[in-house]
Order: C-alpha cells, then sequence, then structure tokens
C-alpha cells in the first residue's frame, strides 16, 4: 500500500520576483515541454493527477510552449500569475 500524500494550496505570496522578457522565452520550446511532460507522466503514474488532468495540462502546456514569446508573455501576465 503506498503512503497517502496531502496537498495544500498556500493563501499566502512566497515569492517576489522581477522579470524580464527571458523568462518567457525560456518558457517555450519543445525542449521546456518535455521536461515539464516528464513531471506531469510521473505525477500521472504516482496518482498525483488523474488521467483527464494529465491530458488536458499536458495540451495547455504544449500550446504555451509552441506560442511567441509575445504572446506567452500576455498568457503568463494575466492569466498564471497573482495580481498582488
Amino acid at each position: 500500500m503506498k503512503d497517502v500524500v496531502e496537498f495544500n494550496t498556500l493563501s499566502q505570496l512566497l515569492l517576489n520576483m522581477r522579470t524580464d522578457d527571458n523568462l518567457y522565452e525560456r518558457r517555450g520550446g519543445i525542449q521546456y515541454f518535455k521536461s515539464i511532460a516528464k513531471l506531469r507522466k510521473y505525477m500521472y503514474k504516482e496518482n498525483f493527477i488523474n488521467l483527464l488532468e494529465f491530458i488536458v495540462y499536458s495540451i495547455l502546456q504544449l500550446i504555451v510552449c509552441l506560442i511567441p514569446n509575445k504572446l506567452r508573455k500576455i498568457i503568463y501576465m494575466f492569466f498564471l500569475r497573482s495580481k498582488e
């Protein structure tokens, strides 16, 4: 029997950092997608996420990795980052 692992979302901001356009460039490309996909595959195999989550998140990540940097920056700034 596997150990049960519990995750929780924190309500407080843990890190505040400055970014430049290179950050969004590093978040793109096939190599970045492959590393994230490897992590998601592990999470699926260890039952941290289900098959639907694995598929949906992988497809969304692939789209974000393949779009141009300027569009990726907009997505990160308006949808994926805290407004605090």
